[in-house]
């Protein structure tokens, strides 16, 4: 049975699979759309925070006591550290994408002079031909200060092989994800919860920019208003006189 319903000169009859999906989607889009505000606010924040906790006072590795459930409050502080990079234990992170393109983010291990180790990103590099092809990683040799960004990675924090620990893996090792307790064993210090981000390289990472999510709310939103329209289009005629 269908329903019609006149108004003044117009009368809109609705079909039954029409008014379902319109039912079903038009309230998806407008959650959506509210979902992409949400973020777009949390990334302003987040901006907000980055740009206050650069400008705070640099800290140092002797003063940073910091575990894996207490790393927020130190995220995007300014720390400098002082040793040597293990050059031969280059790890590659795979699969990150910039400027369109496929390749690694280059993660050398620092062996500190308090005799711990810092993971510290030095930015991306372009993946070869293929992944067999691995690209040449310039090494930093002697003793080095570094500056960076107190990070985590937004693709986890776990091996690939998880299963066992090799005693004598490839390096450069190829993950997808990183796992800190690993590689302390592997590389036989203790290895810092987090990544130190330098500076002067594409390093610091937020994903999605917060103004990005504000125009995906508006595409969502317009979807909403824009299936509403056809839908009334398609369900209404206007009565002619006879």
């Amino acid at each position: 049975m269908k329903v019609s319903i006149r108004c003044g000169q117009w009368m809109f009859s609705p079909g039954l699979i029409s008014s379902f999906f319109t039912l079903l989607l038009i309230p998806l889009f407008v959650y959506l759309g509210f979902w992409q505000l949400q973020r777009f606010d949390q990334k302003s924040t987040l901006k907000e925070t980055l740009e206050s906790r650069i400008n705070e006072p640099m800290l140092s590795l002797g003063a940073l006591q910091i575990q894996h459930s207490d790393l927020e409050p130190f995220r995007y502080r300014r720390l400098q550290v002082n040793g040597i990079f293990l050059n031969e234990n280059q790890i590659l992170l795979d699969n990150q994408i910039f400027k369109g393109r496929v390749g690694f983010r280059v993660i050398t291990p620092l062996l500190t002079q308090e005799n711990t180790i810092i993971l510290v990103d030095r930015g991306w590099i372009a993946l070869q031909k293929s992944r067999s092809d691995l690209p040449s990683i310039p090494p930093i040799l002697g003793k080095t200060s570094v500056v960076g960004i107190i990070n985590q990675l937004s693709s986890g924090l776990q091996l690939m092989n998880k299963t066992k620990i090799s005693s004598d893996p490839h390096w450069p090792m190829i993950v997808q994800r990183i796992d800190f307790k690993e590689l302390s064993l592997i590389l036989a210090h203790e290895t810092l919860p987090f990544i130190l981000q330098v500076d002067n390289a594409n390093t610091i990472k937020f994903g999605i920019p917060a103004s990005r999510h504000l125009g995906y709310a508006v595409q969502w939103f317009g979807m909403a208003a824009a299936l509403l329209i056809y839908y009334l289009v398609i369900n209404g005629r206007r009565l002619t006189n006879v």
